[in-house]
Formats: C-alpha cells, structure tokens, sequence
C-alpha cells in the first residue's frame, strides 16, 4: 500500500510513486484527510504482437548486452582517471568522451528492456555474472594500453550484436529490437574506429 498525506490545503504533502501498474483506490480509513491506495501486484498485459516468450528472449539478450556496456563504461572510466604520460591530457578528454557515448547507450539499452515489458539488471553483481568481458587487470597506466584493451572490447561487443540482429527478427519477430541493436552496433564500430586511430602501430 501507499499513505498519501493530506497537506493544509496545498496537495499531498508526502507521496511515493511505485513501478505498478494497477491502482485501486480503496475506502478511506480513519481521520477524513487520509487515504489509502491498495496497489495489485499485477503487471498490464502488453500487447504489441509479441508472444511473451519472445519478449522474455530478447530480454535476456539485452541484459547480457546492458552487463557488457556497463563493465565497458566502468573500465573507460578507470582509463579515463589513471591514464598518465605525456599525452595525459588529450587522452584523458577522450576517454571522458567516450564514457559519456556509454553512459548514454546503458540507458538506452535499460529503456528498450523496459519497453518490452521486461526489468533490466541493476546491481554490480547480476553484471559481472552476465558479461562476457573481463575486468581490467592491467598495472600499467598508459594511453595505448588502456586503448587496446578498450577497443578489443568494442569489437567483442560488435561482434555479439550482429550475431543477434537476423534472430531478433527471425526467431523472436522483433523487428524494432533488431533495429536497435543495428544502431547500437554501429555507434560501437565509430567509437573502435576513434579507438584504433589513436594507435600508434
């Protein structure tokens, strides 16, 4: 349930917005000012010509994949603080630009999760057990280090969406997810390409 608080004639003074979907007002209880909202454990029924099952197979594919730019964004981020060398500062704003193309593809990728009717993985743990990348373990802290390592992630990341753009459509029948994951393969073949340039052999 949840209390919603009368204030002195100004709106609810207190109200906690929760992630259901089906709301029924019950009887108030008690003092005239208060009322309580009973919320059912139900999730609305999604209809959008996708079977459940297929919705739920796209889900997994895309959790793996949301793991995979987390771990990515993480480890661009300690590129991005430790880099050291003569070219610090250069590489240092790179690495800051790059982070934030991440941090703009994980919520993407949340969202479209959502959108199927699915909840995306959220804690450090359901990652790590999802990803298939490693942690940096590199002790060395210069630029072409951290960039290789980096882009052979990116490549490990294309190479894993495209071999789920034809059985998004094919197998699930989703085609907007296939197209999603077009587009997020492609935003990953720039970011190795700016990658790759920055090698110097």
């Amino acid at each position: 349930m949840i209390r919603l608080e009368h204030g002195n004639g100004s709106g609810f003074k207190e109200a906690r917005i929760f992630p259901i979907l089906d709301l029924t007002i019950g009887k108030s209880h008690g003092k005239r000012d208060k009322k309580w909202i009973t919320l059912k454990q139900n999730i609305m029924k999604i209809v959008t010509g996708m079977v459940e099952t297929n919705r739920q197979g796209v889900a997994k594919v895309l959790a793996k994949n949301l793991a995979d730019e987390t771990v990515l964004y993480i480890k661009t981020k300690k590129a991005h603080w430790h880099v050291e060398g003569a070219d610090f500062y250069d590489k240092h704003k790179f690495f800051e630009f790059q982070f934030k193309q991440l941090d703009e593809i994980m919520d993407s990728v949340a969202e479209r999760i959502r959108s199927i009717g699915h909840y995306a993985p959220a804690t450090l743990k359901s990652y790590l057990n999802l990803t298939h990348l490693t942690e940096s373990e590199s002790e060395r802290n210069d630029s072409q280090g951290f960039i290789k390592e980096l882009l052979a992630d990116h490549e490990r990341i294309i190479i894993d969406l495209r071999g789920h753009i034809k059985s998004f459509t094919d197998d699930f029948h989703d085609a907007g997810s296939s197209d999603f994951i077009t587009s997020l393969m492609i935003t990953h073949e720039k970011m190795a390409w700016f990658l790759r340039s920055h090698l110097t052999k």
